[in-house]
């Protein structure tokens, strides 16, 4: 009934590569987002001095902001994806310890026990599919954002060219 301690150490080394993969995501959104604020920096320092402001001048600060804004929400996009899918691949590493526990307390259960079971089995699948429906959903109105701010900025730059 109980789970071995090879199962055991397989969900730990699991859960561990998972939680490498969250860390890698979480250092790689750090990198992209100290070059972002580099280039922010960058363009703060290119400011006309002793000039007046120009309206061409201030319409490509704008879109310039709207790339950078574009190129943030990608990075906290790219992120958040990520993060969704690792917490995807750690609910099923805890779910499928919980299903092997639960296959293995219903050989030795009466049957009201085993009914309990099925029911608690049914659960947790109707629940991993609800967090992965939740987590698809997710990254799809991460991508639409993303897309919205990128013609957005292309709108704004147009004039320009």
């Amino acid at each position: 009934m109980y789970l071995s301690p090879t199962e055991i150490s397989e969900g730990k080394q699991q859960t561990l590569v998972n939680l490498h993969l969250a860390s890698l995501a979480v250092v790689d959104a750090g990198e992209r987002l100290s070059g972002l604020f580099l280039k922010s920096g960058r363009s703060a320092v290119d400011l006309p001095q002793g000039q007046p402001v120009s309206q061409r001048w201030f319409a490509q600060t704008q879109a310039n902001a709207l790339t950078m804004l574009g190129e943030l929400l990608e990075i906290i996009g790219d992120t958040q994806q990520t993060i969704i899918k690792v917490a995807e691949r750690q609910t099923k590493v805890v779910d499928d310890l919980l299903l092997t526990t639960l296959e293995r307390a219903s050989r030795n259960s009466p049957f009201e026990g085993v009914v309990a079971i099925n029911v608690a089995r049914a659960a947790i699948g109707q629940a991993e599919n609800t967090f992965i429906d939740f987590g698809k959903a997710s990254m799809h109105a991460v991508d639409l954002i993303e897309e919205q701010t990128r013609q957005t900025a292309e709108a704004v730059a147009r004039p320009l060219q």
